[in-house]
This record gives structure tokens, sequence and C-alpha cells, in this order.
């Protein structure tokens, strides 16, 4: 597993541990995979549910972006 793909695991972890800890309901986690040259990059996007489409969209934008 590359290092950034271990770290990107390990921050969904810590972030979900947290949001269960503290009773946090409405906010979640999108992580976004774009495929360099040598390796991959992992964004994470934090939002609450009623701006998942938002999310979304921010989500696309990064892989037309940076997927280039």
């Amino acid at each position: 597993m590359p290092p950034q793909e271990y770290r990107s695991k390990l921050f969904d972890v810590m972030f979900q541990r947290y949001a269960k800890h503290h009773g946090i309901n409405n906010v979640r986690l999108s992580v976004v995979e774009i495929n360099g040259t040598d390796e991959i990059y992992y964004f994470h996007v934090i939002y609450r549910e009623i701006h998942s489409m938002l999310a979304a969209l921010i989500g696309s934008d990064l892989k037309e972006g940076f997927g280039k």
C-alpha cells in the first residue's frame, strides 16, 4: 500500500471515529482519487449532508482539473 493511500485511509478512519464520538451525524467525508502519472492523489471533501450536490460538483471539478 503506497503511503498516500495509507494516509488517506487513516484520515478517513480518524474522521469517522471523531464524528461518532462527538455525535456528529450530518457531516460526511468523500474521498476523490485522481490517477497521477506516477501515483494516486487523494482529496478529502468534508461537507454537511444538505450540501451533497455541491460536494459532488467539487469532486468532479477536482477530477477534471487535476486528472489531465
